[in-house]
């Protein structure tokens, strides 16, 4: 039998979620499952899939036999997914991390999408056991946290661009309730971590990532990719004192910071969300970020493969956000476009990490969302007068 380390940690809850479209067939073993997914770079790096993992989690929580499993497309660059099927036709998720991740900060964004759920939140319930939320797997050395399934879809907007106004509709009315309802009462457990916005160090950290980054000689273009970022960097840092007084003076709390297509779940008309996934990139920072992180997801224009600004989409995305409640002070408009270049760039830093980088799926959104970036330095300028 494995070794098994309980994590003894507050709370419970949840957050992973799989495509209610997929199939369950178990004539794949996991290990030719695995091997495809490493092939295509979609399962997360060094995470590895281990039969013993089952045993131990059926046994740890308690839940019926394993009949049918399929390791999900949908993981996370530093997480795998995997779906189970118990011979009681109950339906489990069960994500894997990697052990390089603290288990201090994994309690954390737990005890944030539990406090969500048990406030009406759209994020999957997690499954507790008597010691604690996850387990630390020894032979494999991942953790393993166990949820509930629920059902939903990922809306591929940048390629399915008619359902784009429902589906803005939709994560625009979600923000104003989770931010004004709900985030302000748990902020004060994160604003004390880790995970506090800092433009300075966002833009230093970046322009350290991308000088290893120009000269990885296995990516394609990578030193146009990183002088493009680096003239970025440095005309945002041209001014980064009066970016920095003027953003840390705004409405703070805790965002999601990521509210991509695939970590987003809508129902089957498109028209409403059913699962708010993936929080390991909560951070302490300006609200409008929220809004603006989301506008750079869904609301550019996919043309000749690359991504660009669109007005009419951006314009429709805020009055939805107005409608359903959402305010913005005159210095939170001010604030929009450049919010929005530092909350991609916080992520692109990520991307371009040595660990992430040769994902090929993050290195090729870092050069698409070029020309909108560009549009976007471009607006944050006038906004400050620069132009």
């Amino acid at each position: 039998m494995s070794q098994i380390q309980h994590a003894c940690i507050l709370s419970p809850l949840d957050d992973s979620t799989l495509d209610f479209t997929l199939d369950f067939d178990c004539s794949s073993s996991s290990e030719d499952i695995l091997g495809s997914l490493t092939e295509g770079g979609s399962l997360a790096p060094k995470v590895e899939w281990n039969e013993s993992l089952f045993d131990d989690l059926s046994r740890i929580y308690s839940i019926p036999k394993v009949i049918k499993h399929k390791l999900s497309k949908y993981g996370g660059m530093e997480n795998a997914l995997c779906m189970i099927t118990c011979n009681d036709g109950q339906k489990f998720v069960v994500r894997i991390h990697c052990n390089h991740r603290l288990p201090n900060y994994l309690k954390i964004e737990l005890d944030l999408i539990d406090y969500l759920y048990n406030h009406g939140m759209q994020v999957p319930r997690l499954m507790r056991h008597p010691q604690g939320m996850f387990i630390l797997h020894n032979d494999t050395q991942t953790y393993g946290v166990l949820f509930r399934f629920i059902h939903g879809k990922h809306v591929l907007i940048r390629r399915e661009k008619k359902h784009m106004k429902a589906v803005a509709k939709a994560i625009a009315k979600l923000i104003p309730h989770m931010h004004k309802d709900v985030i302000p009462d748990f902020t004060h457990k994160v604003a004390n971590i880790r995970l506090v916005f800092n433009p300075r160090d966002i833009l230093s950290s970046l322009k350290e990532s991308m000088v290893t980054y120009a000269n990885d000689p296995n990516i394609l273009h990578a030193q146009e990719i990183a002088s493009t970022y680096i003239s970025i960097v440095t005309r945002l840092y041209s001014n980064i004192d009066k970016i920095e007084q003027h953003l840390l003076s705004l409405p703070m709390g805790v965002i999601h910071g990521d509210m991509h297509e695939y970590n987003l779940l809508f129902n089957k008309e498109e028209d409403e969300l059913s699962g708010i996934l993936d929080w390991e990139s909560m951070i302490y920072a300006p609200l409008i970020g929220e809004l603006a992180m989301a506008m750079v997801e869904w609301c550019n224009d996919c043309r000749n493969d690359k991504f660009y600004y669109c007005k009419e989409n951006v314009d429709y995305f805020i009055e939805c956000y107005e409608n359903e409640g959402g305010r913005l002070v005159n210095e939170e408009r001010k604030a929009f476009n450049v919010m929005a270049l530092l909350m991609f760039l916080f992520q692109a830093d990520f991307m371009a990490s040595p660990a992430i980088r040769h994902n090929e799926e993050g290195r090729l959104q870092m050069d698409k969302e070029v020309p909108f970036l560009e549009k976007l330095l471009e607006m944050y300028e006038i906004d400050y007068g620069l132009k």
